[in-house]
């Protein structure tokens, strides 16, 4: 009986060595999609047609619809369309830098011969970086926009579209550039003088109302509505981002890059920027999740909610993309008393990959197309079709703070033999200047680690810590039926830790 189990044993053992190997790669294939020549292969929007054809948005203004196997002209001569929402097989809205814009092709021809300004209710100073994000469709019937804030790095143009607000003295005419000078007259780095930079804003398709959510925004590129109606915004590094940042957002909340401040009813303390970081940090709501620059993301883009019963254990996931970084980006939510925090991770890292993932859509079952950019900043361009193979493996679910680590789920059951933990915990820096260092890292260590099914708990050596990024690797996790681990390494944000 003892040489059986011995046996047996020797047989899970080799089991697991022989499903150990399972890596990104062998778990989706990429194809490139071949564009039509003539053109700017870079992507300002992607979608999917009912039918099953794409539509894509070129950055330099052409829509091209591609439907067995042949690309189409469908539409033409917009301004640097950067976010779609496909109605039905005739019908798109795209937002374009100066406005939300419905696209149709009423007679059904096979070439649009509508176009309609939903709105063009935001401000305009024909600053380079005043980008236009979104398109996003609610359960609400409204579609949702954010607005990048101007970079003190471009001029503004004579003519500008809405009001100029000279809080602090800054009027039209200090704000004109000097080309002789790097002085930018006491602009902030990146500034929001006409409405509603560095706003999230919604817009009514019925009525064209605009209607300001939410302040304290950047350069948020990626604009996403789930299922359930919940608003998810990411931002990119920057001034006051001491990395870049997911945020689910709240009407009427400020998330923390000043400016835009000044365009929140009966605003009178001048120029946001100049306020102490302490006030202004009094003021904003946290993000649920920062994203580890460099070492997760650079510049995150478009976000997504994968279908539940696709996609195998990531059903149900939000996902995003990300410009400088060949991999995408999976966010695992958690609660702690009673506020919204959570992890974030790599997702589908495949080395082929490639950078300048600006662009997603949901195409067929198990299947996303992403569109590449790279708008004068690293990228790529084109479009690669990303297929997910449904093929088993070990991945990690879920994770939860407890009072004494954190409890992370899996996909499976694992053994607690050979199971390591490493990694740090540090702070990020809320003020003007570009970034962040990482603040007073400290090891993790884990003075208890316990496998239950498909639960590992750690517990942690020291004590958790408020207003900290939690960097945990988790080395030696194998299952029996999945092998290892494909991603091990977690980055929680931890805004608040279990009340005692």
């Amino acid at each position: 009986m003892k040489k059986t189990h011995k046996l047996l044993g020797m047989a899970s053992l080799v089991l697991a060595a022989q499903l150990s190997a399972a890596e990104w790669k062998d778990l989706c294939t990429l194809e490139k999609i071949k564009l039509p020549k003539g053109l700017d292969p870079q992507i300002g929007a992607i979608g999917r047609l009912p039918s099953g054809g794409i539509i894509a948005a070129f950055h330099r203004g052409e829509v091209m619809k591609l439907v067995d196997g042949k690309w189409t002209l469908w539409a033409s001569g917009l301004q640097e369309p950067l976010g779609m929402h496909v109605v039905d097989e005739h019908t798109i809205v795209v937002v374009q830098r100066a406005e939300l814009t419905k696209i149709s092709d009423s007679d059904q021809d096979g070439t649009a011969d509508s176009y309609l300004a939903l709105t063009t209710d935001w401000g305009m100073s024909g600053n380079y970086h005043e980008f236009a994000f979104g398109a996003a469709f609610g359960p609400d019937g409204h579609y949702y926009v954010s607005l990048g804030t101007a970079s003190h790095n471009g001029g503004i143009r004579p003519e500008i579209r809405g009001e100029w607000n000279d809080a602090g003295g800054i009027t039209v005419e200090k704000a004109q550039p000097s080309w002789q000078s790097v002085k930018r007259h006491q602009l902030p780095r990146m500034y929001a003088r006409v409405p509603y930079r560095g706003w999230v804003i919604k817009v009514n398709p019925e009525t064209g109302k605009v209607t300001p959510i939410a302040s304290g925004l950047r350069t948020p590129h990626g604009v996403h509505v789930t299922p359930k109606g919940d608003l998810y915004v990411n931002d990119n590094q920057g001034d006051w981002l001491g990395s870049s940042k997911l945020y689910k957002i709240e009407a009427g909340k400020f998330y923390g890059h000043p400016d835009s401040l000044i365009w929140t009813k009966g605003w009178d303390r001048g120029v946001p920027a100049d306020l102490p970081p302490s006030e202004l940090d009094k003021l904003r709501e946290k993000c649920v999740s920062f994203l580890p620059q460099g070492e997760l993301a650079n510049s995150p883009t478009q976000i997504l909610t994968l279908p539940e019963g696709q996609f195998g254990p990531y059903g149900g996931s939000l996902i995003m993309g990300d410009m400088n970084q060949d991999q995408l980006v999976r966010y695992l939510p958690d609660v702690v008393n009673g506020q919204q925090q959570g992890a974030v991770m790599k997702f589908l890292a495949h080395p082929q990959l490639g950078r300048g993932n600006a662009k997603m859509a949901l195409s067929n079952k198990n299947e996303l197309v992403i569109g590449k950019t790279h708008l004068s900043w690293a990228g790529a361009e084109g479009i690669t079709r990303l297929k997910y193979l449904d093929k088993p493996h070990l991945t990690i679910t879920g994770i939860e703070m407890t009072k004494e680590g954190f409890r992370i789920s899996l996909n499976g059951d694992v053994s607690a033999e050979g199971v390591k933990v490493s990694g740090n915990y540090y702070g990020l820096h809320y003020h003007k200047q570009y970034g962040s260092p990482k603040v007073d890292p400290q090891p993790i260590k884990a003075s208890k680690i316990r496998c239950e099914g498909n639960v590992i708990e750690l517990v942690l050596e020291r004590k958790l810590v408020t207003g900290k990024i939690y960097d945990i690797s988790l080395q030696g996790v194998t299952s029996s039926k999945l092998g290892g681990l494909v991603e091990g390494r977690i980055f929680y944000t931890a805004h608040e830790v279990p009340a005692k």
